[in-house]
């Protein structure tokens, strides 16, 4: 088994199969699309200091970017270089960090921390 399938394995069960808890990408796409799914973001784990969409609303996220999300990688040197490049070039709205300038921020900033101030308990 070499780097890539690591690599793909990792981006599967974290970003895709995982839940928001564990991938900023989940929690974006998530309270983007709350109304669309039918989902609320949640407070989970032993002391409610998690958030997730709960055992329901993770599979209806997990169904939805297996339907349309798509992600590709490549090999760099230096990953965290390439990354930076990356978001100062390309139109990456989903990037929070590192990514002030784009014009989404300021609105997915704003979906984001409205869904936190609505949680389920």
């Amino acid at each position: 088994m070499g780097r890539t399938d690591s690599l793909y394995r990792r981006i599967r069960k974290k970003h895709i199969e995982g839940d928001a808890s564990q991938s900023t990408l989940r929690k974006s796409v998530g309270c983007l699309l709350q109304a669309v799914l039918g989902i609320r973001l949640r407070s989970t784990g032993t002391r409610n200091t998690e958030t997730t969409f709960g055992k329901d609303g993770e599979a209806k996220l997990t169904k939805w970017l297996h339907d349309h999300a798509r992600v590709v990688w490549m090999k760099h040197q230096e990953p965290e270089k390439a990354e930076k490049e990356l978001i100062d070039r390309l139109s990456l709205p989903l990037n929070l960090e590192g990514n002030e300038r784009h014009p989404f921020y300021g609105r997915l900033s704003w979906i984001r921390a409205k869904a936190e101030e609505e949680l389920e308990q």
